[in-house]
């Protein structure tokens, strides 16, 4: 699972939104560490590495397939 968030797009618009720097980026940085943390508990909670896919079955499929 990949989330993406641009930290320096989220700095520049708060230092366009009137922040002076220094707060962008301590704003941009506990910004940061929520999201990871939100993921990340997202992940326990859902156990969503344990999860299978469809490309992994579809590869236990043709190694089965190889096999027979």
């Amino acid at each position: 699972m990949a989330v993406y968030l641009n930290i320096h797009e989220f700095y520049n618009d708060l230092k366009n939104a009137g922040f002076t720097g220094q707060q962008a980026e301590v704003i941009a940085n506990i910004q940061n560490k929520t999201a990871s943390a939100a993921i990340e508990q997202t992940k326990h909670d859902f156990k969503l590495d344990d999860i299978t896919t469809n490309k992994d079955l579809d590869i236990r499929i043709k190694e089965t397939e190889l096999k027979i």
